[in-house]
Parts: C-alpha cells; structure tokens; sequence
C-alpha cells in the first residue's frame, strides 16, 4: 500500500509539508487529535446516517416515479 500511496503524496505534498505535518503530530494538540480523531470520526458517521437514510429514501422515490412515468408513456408500450 505504501508503494501505491507514495506517488500520490508525492503529487500533492512538498517534503517542507511533510515535515510540517509531522511536527504538528507530534505537539500535544496532534497526540489529541490523532487520539479522539476516530471518535470524532464515529460520531460524525452516526450524526449523518438519519440525514443520508432520508437522502436514499428520497433518492429511491424519485427514481421509482421516473421509472412509473417511463414505463406509462406512449413512447414505451410502442416499443
């Protein structure tokens, strides 16, 4: 994985970024942060999945009445 991931860092990052980065990491403000980030990651999943569900929903009506009206118009039972 890291030979695949290399090059893409390598396109988008300097080595002056990288150094930035790794010494930000390594101040408590980035111990914390790479320590509560999966949380913050967890809850901000579950804080969007009733919003994303109703998307879907939504999403899938829609597709289902295209799907209604294709299917009764003149042009489709020609076929």
């Amino acid at each position: 994985m890291l030979d695949d991931m290399i090059p893409v860092y390598q396109r988008h990052l300097t080595k002056q970024d990288v150094d930035s980065m790794l010494a930000f990491y390594n101040t408590p403000t980035g111990q914390k942060l790479l320590r509560e980030q999966p949380a913050m990651m967890a809850e901000g999943m579950q804080a969007m999945q009733p919003r994303m569900q109703k998307m879907m929903s939504d999403l899938m009506d829609k597709v289902e009445q295209m799907v209604s009206e294709e299917t009764k118009s003149p042009a489709a039972t020609a076929k």
